[in-house]
């Protein structure tokens, strides 16, 4: 790209990062119904460091180049809060209290039952 050279352009099929947080706090995914659940429990938890580590170098880039965005500001918060519910969610066992940054959702909980096979 003229503009950025070294920009790149993601797309994403189906649920949007924002689809996966709205689902795991709401219980809600939109038009994509079942798909938000089929990414909890197959393989979101697995590439989304990725995802997190690509919007902080994005963010980083945008503050050094004097650039402030909301837009930036705010997917940062979100991929750290959908870290956050990774870490919990990829534990076998319930840890004994929650420890991120929020307490977990009722759609969180039911989740860690559905991909350990207990409730908690």
């Amino acid at each position: 790209h003229t503009f950025q050279p070294g920009g790149a352009i993601v797309h994403f099929h189906g649920p949007k990062p924002r689809e996966f947080l709205i689902f795991v706090e709401q219980g809600t995914c939109g038009q994509f119904f079942w798909l938000c659940e089929y990414g909890w429990l197959g393989s979101l938890c697995d590439y989304w460091p990725d995802w997190h580590s690509v919007y902080t170098q994005v963010k980083a880039e945008d503050e050094q180049s004097g650039m402030v965005s909301s837009t930036a500001e705010d997917t940062l918060r979100m991929t750290t809060r959908l870290m956050d519910a990774c870490s919990w969610i990829k534990q076998p066992r319930p840890p004994p209290f929650w420890t991120g940054k929020e307490r977990a959702t009722p759609t969180l909980r039911d989740l860690h039952m559905k991909k350990w096979g207990y409730g908690v």
